[in-house]
């Protein structure tokens, strides 16, 4: 996901609580599309009290997913609804043509990624 998902610990008051070195996991909430989380989905706090998780993944596009963050005795949150987007990759290189050989050279390819 990009940007990096960043959580930060608060009051019940909503106001920010530095406090390093908290574990903070997270996991799906609502999964309309069945998508699996995957990177590294636990993190250490830094001295401001913020967990980042810089490398997730869910592998289904789908709108309406949640993210549940948790920590051992503290009460959860969860994220606003966010959709996953479908990416594809087309090749932008004109079709090339020619003699089939272990040795051609058919030039650069290029691929576009299409969100």
């Amino acid at each position: 996901m990009a940007p990096p998902v960043k959580v930060a610990l608060q009051s019940g008051e909503g106001i920010a609580v530095p406090a390093a070195n908290r574990q903070i996991t997270l996991s799906l909430g609502a999964n309309p599309s069945g998508g699996t989380l995957s990177g590294t989905v636990s993190a250490l706090t830094d001295a401001n009290g913020v967990a980042t998780f810089s490398n997730l993944l869910i592998d289904k596009p789908g709108t309406g997913y949640t993210l549940i963050a948790s920590s051992a005795g503290l009460v959860s949150a969860t994220s606003t609804a966010f959709t996953v987007g479908s990416s594809q990759l087309v090749f932008t290189t004109a079709a090339l043509s020619g003699t089939a050989a272990m040795t051609a050279n058919l030039g650069p390819i290029t691929i576009r990624r299409v969100d």
